[in-house]
């Protein structure tokens, strides 16, 4: 294995799929330098979710010694040397100040100039990526490695709060970044940054991603060679931080994703933070629980502690709703622990593992004394919550002592602070100050020496004005220190954060204090997170709205499940609030919906202007796609797209219905299903063409093939709908008339209005022909037909869809290696549908043969099937359904454990694959020609169950991850088979009861429908058959009298 020009591995083979086995995989060595830089353990816990395990550099001689550990990969650097694939990462927490003069003192500044000028790959993390430039305003004295010219300074907070924390964007024009998305929204905290100017860095070489904050626009990002360093936190940035840490150790430089786009929206979002308040109950077990007015203790008899769940699975669970942060406030501090052995250690570390969004850890945070009797400071403690997985620390009753010694010292600071402490080693983004303040009502405000407010909430006796007390000892003791004495002297000790409570608003459910967090908000510059109140998304919105709050906290709504995180944000983006958004399957939904709008105007105004204008739609939507720049215009472009195309479907079905007779049409739109389920290939396309030429390639194929059907449907095809072409008699118009009919026609030989020749009739658009593709719905044999369909494609949907992120979990994909996987999905579906062809022709020509034996037909004598009452179609299309449904089931069944059953091979879960996809073609094949059998009219039947394919898919591919992230792989598929095993019954009833549903619909049909005698006389007699007198007395025999009416 090779390294090529830009960094990228080469090979002189296809590139592979996995390098070795997946346990091979999980011994990959990332070399990780400790330099006690805070929580690194969330680090640790993302490159092993990822596949890799960590190795510590500890002293500078391990990381020359790093090459003789793991020689699993090479690669050759610029001067053709082939040396060990070895990658170092360069934790970023701290200072800039902190962080050189750790290196410094240990003496690694060497070793890591070594490690990165050899061509090794090295990655670096929010201060990794500030000490590789020249210096920084926030230590002028010390000096950077000097790797990248420029300076640091700090962002200005005149207009905006300082640390910048929050999820903001890392925008880039190039596509070798590794797998940053315009669309994903990163975490960041720091209050120095590098100042982007167009150019200057590009011009040494450098790829930069950017963000903006305010006014300011900064790096994000640096990757040129071997190097990669983010500003913000990867670990901590959810899905799309794994996939940037994963891209960077599977040497994957060349995303080719969706670079060169801009951000839905550029700036930091809205952050929602799920709070979680811990304490031991009675029973001494650790639990989730919340307070009216700080009283946790129930109000019946015994007064319990309310216990609303386990810390670590609430933890997760808002997680997967999508909280940007968790906190957990430790609310009785475990004073008779031994402080090694407290129990939020473990449970910061079991969050850890699943959780990738900040931690913030309060409570008991002091100096205090072991129970050996052991000085320890509040740095050592907490300096454990950050080895154990906090981001940040909360200090509460210790910051007022502090800031009332503060005042008393005149305002001096002499270090020996917990917050000084902290914020000194760890920089100020890591302390947070937690404030317990309520309100103080004054009817004069001369009289009192405290900063007020002028409220809208009277006092008791009709107070105006009020000012907020601090309280200590979770609100139990007030002390004479407003909020704003408070906010301010810990803002000057060096805390980056206020978490804003109120003592009057806990557990009301009644709002934010606003007036409350307007006048914190206007002391100090550092930000705010506004808590205490909230009961509904409307509060969240509110306090966004309405004041100037950095973020917003909620407890109480979210453990008593009455809303989601997911639901807050949801609201807040509907009011037009920027928030870290969600995937959305907006394509499947459309192109379920978009047929509903054509089909109509396809029955009305004939299939040839609707083939015109959707392949119109569809090829300007990808010259749209092809030069917008803009990811919120791509979003909207391949919504277009998709409702452009989703039409074209239906349309070439009720074509094939238009120019088929009941004896081809099984063949033909059999065939045109098989060829729909070729889709499966795409997927391998799509990813060659992303590798190898970027993502736009693929919009370029697709207008190349749009615009080639277009120009052939304008050429060749004419109008087919029977309404207005008849059997091809009637006279078309000039538009209903393909062009090369139209060119070649006799201009001198204009239309006769006395000649009998027919035409075209006018056909008037009405609320009827968009109901008629619901009509056939309301048919119980096609509704159970179809949701039986529907429910096998969504499962198949949900395979493919995330064939992607099981095996990047399972497995060391490359990214360009990923459509690679989808081939045995492929192959199944194509060899499914020649198979599944033949054993459909032949189950219906026994069928056939077996009701002309029965009734005494001639075989020339033409059936239409769909007007028989007894014919036995059902049991003719769902023969062979049985077998096909239970190798569905058991593969189904299976797949999720699969990955788990041999960890050392990813060939289980590909056969596995195979037989879904082949089965699910077999069962939508067998499925769609039963429905088109059953209901006449293809191009609205075809309508209707596509509309329930694509709806009952997007809500399961929308749904599916989060149940993996909840139950696991293979929980989740066994529950799947399990769905489809209880619908399986209803292929049973359509097999013993289609047939007498079938006939009393058919009863209800108008006479002119109706197969008649006299019609099978004149084709018989037409066809001059011998023996047609017994074919028609055995015709008679098995329709009945019923037919006899006319």
């Amino acid at each position: 294995m090779k390294r090529g020009k830009g960094g990228e591995l080469q090979s002189g083979r296809i590139p592979y799929l996995a390098r070795g086995t997946s346990t091979q995989a999980k011994m990959q060595k990332v070399y990780l330098l400790d330099y006690v830089a805070g929580n690194v353990r969330s680090l640790v816990n993302a490159i092993e979710k990822v596949g890799y395990t960590v190795e510590w550099i500890k002293s500078p001689e391990d990381v020359e010694k790093a090459d003789l550990l793991h020689l699993a990969y090479f690669y050759t650097n610029e001067e053709g040397l082939t040396i060990p694939f070895q990658k170092l990462i360069l934790p970023g927490v701290g200072h800039f100040g902190h962080c050189m003069t750790q290196f410094s003192l240990a003496g690694y500044l060497p070793a890591i100039r070594k490690h990165i000028e050899s061509g090794k790959p090295f990655m670096a993390i929010c201060v990794g990526l500030q000490v590789l430039f020249e210096g920084s305003s926030e230590n002028p004295a010390v000096p950077g490695l000097g790797l990248i010219k420029g300076h640091l300074d700090r962002f200005d907070d005149s207009s905006k709060s300082v640390p910048h924390i929050g999820w903001n964007s890392a925008n880039t024009s190039d596509k070798q970044v590794y797998g940053l998305r315009p669309s994903s929204k990163y975490y960041y905290v720091h209050a120095y940054k590098v100042p982007y100017k167009q150019g200057e860095l590009e011009s040494q070489g450098w790829t930069i991603a950017t963000a903006r904050y305010g006014d300011e626009e900064f790096v994000g990002a640096v990757a040129k060679d071997n190097i990669l360093a983010t500003q913000f936190h990867p670990e901590k940035s959810g899905v799309a931080g794994l996939r940037v840490i994963k891209a960077f150790l599977d040497g994957t430089k060349k995303s080719g994703a969706v670079a060169g786009l801009k951000a839905v929206e550029e700036g930091l979002t809205r952050r929602v933070i799920a709070c979680l308040d811990v304490r031991t109950n009675d029973q001494g077990d650790l639990v989730v629980t919340k307070g009216d007015q700080y009283d946790v203790r129930e109000k019946t008899a015994g007064g319990n502690v309310r216990n609303l769940g386990k810390p670590v699975e609430m933890a997760r669970k808002y997680y997967e709703q999508g909280a940007d942060e968790v906190t957990f406030l430790n609310i009785t501090s475990f004073r008779d622990c031994p402080l090694a052995d407290l129990p939020m250690l473990e449970i910061l570390r079991k969050t850890s593992e699943t959780v990738f969004v900040p931690l913030t850890i309060g409570g008991g945070i002091r100096d205090t004394t072991d129970t050996d009797g052991t000085k320890v400071s509040a740095l050592e403690i907490a300096t454990m919550y950050f080895k154990s997985g906090a981001d940040k620390v909360s200090i509460g009753s210790d910051a007022v002592i502090a800031a009332e010694e503060y005042y008393a010292n005149g305002r001096k600071l002499f270090g020996n602070t917990a917050i000084e402490q902290i914020s000194g080693a760890y920089g100020n983004q890591a302390v947070v100050v937690s404030v317990d303040p309520k309100r103080v009502y004054t009817s004069n405000v001369a009289e009192t020496k405290h900063n007020t407010v002028e409220t809208k909430f009277p006092g008791p006796n009709g107070e105006r004005a009020c000012w907020y007390a601090c309280t200590i000892k979770g609100g139990r003791e007030t002390r004479d220190m407003d909020v704003v004495e408070l906010v301010q002297a810990v803002e000057a000790m060096g805390a980056g954060e206020i978490l804003l409570n109120c003592i009057d608003k806990d557990g009301t459910n009644s709002g934010f204090d606003l007036e409350l967090i307007d006048q914190v908000k206007n002391a100090v510059s550092i930000p705010v997170i506004a808590s205490s109140g909230a009961g509904n998304p409307g509060h969240f919105e509110e306090v966004f709205s309405k004041t100037r709050t950095d973020a917003a906290l909620g407890a109480g709504m979210f453990h008593r499940g009455e809303y989601t995180v997911k639901q807050v944000k949801e609201f807040l983006a509907e009011k037009g609030l920027m928030v870290r958004q969600f995937e959305i399957t907006a394509y499947m939904a459309v192109q379920g919906i978009g047929p509903f709008f054509w089909m109509p105007l396809c029955s009305v105004f004939g299939r040839r202007p609707i083939f015109i204008v959707t392949l119109l739609i569809f090829t300007l939507s990808n010259i749209g796609l092809l030069l917008c720049q803009s990811f919120t215009v791509l979003l909207v472009l391949r919504i277009l797209q998709s409702f452009g195309t989703a039409a074209l479907t239906a349309t070439c079905a009720a074509v094939i219905g238009d120019i088929s007779t009941s004896k081809e049409r099984n063949t033909f739109i059999g065939t045109f299903g098989g060829i729909l389920m070729f889709t499966f290939i795409s997927p391998v396309i799509g990813a060659v063409l992303t590798y190898y030429l970027g993502f736009r390639s693929i919009f370029w194929l697709l207008l190349a093939f749009g615009a080639t059907v277009l120009i052939l449907v304008i050429l060749i095809l004419p109008e087919t709908l029977r309404s207005i072409a008849g059997n091809g008699t009637i006279r078309l118009s000039r538009i209903q008339q393909p062009l090369i009919n139209v060119v070649s026609s006799s201009k001198d030989t204009p239309y006769n209005p006395d000649s009998n020749e027919a035409i075209a009739p006018f056909r008037v658009l009405t609320m009827k022909c968009f109901m008629e593709p619901f009509q056939c719905l309301l048919q119980k044999e096609v509704l159970i037909t179809a949701f039986f369909g529907s429910v096998v494609f969504a499962i198949c949907s949900t395979v493919i869809a995330m064939t992607s992120l099981m095996f990047e979990v399972n497995y060391p994909i490359r990214y360009y290696c990923l459509g690679l996987l989808f081939l045995p999905a492929g192959a199944g579906s194509v060899l499914s549908f020649f198979s599944i062809g033949y054993l459909i022709d032949r189950d219906f020509r026994v069928t056939q043969e077996h009701y002309r034996t029965m009734h005494r037909l001639e075989k020339d004598i033409p059936l239409d099937y769909k007007t028989l009452p007894d014919f036995p179609i059902e049991r003719a299309r769902l023969r062979n359904m049985w077998w096909i449904t239970l190798i569905f089931i058991a593969a189904t069944a299976c797949y999720g454990y699969s990955f788990a059953f041999n960890p050392q091979s990813m060939a289980l879960p590909l056969v596995l694959q195979f037989l879904i996809t082949s089965s699910a073609t077999a069962m939508l094949l067998i499925n769609g020609i039963l429905i088109a059998d059953l209901y006449k009219g293809t191009g609205s039947v075809t309508t209707a169950v596509n509309f329930m394919r694509f709806m009952v898919g997007a809500v399961m591919v929308g749904t599916i991850e989060p149940a993996f992230n909840k139950l696991g792989f293979g929980i989740t598929f066994l529950i799947l088979a399990m769905g489809i095993l209880a619908l399986a019954p209803i292929m049973l009833v359509q097999w013993f009861f289609g047939k007498p549903w079938k006939a009393k619909r058919i009863s209800t049909w108008p006479r002119q429908r109706l197969v008649r005698l006299p019609d099978i006389r004149r084709s018989v007699s037409n066809m001059r058959l011998p023996g047609f007198g017994g074919a028609v007395s055995g015709v008679k025999e098995s329709i009945g009298k019923k037919w006899q009416r006319s």
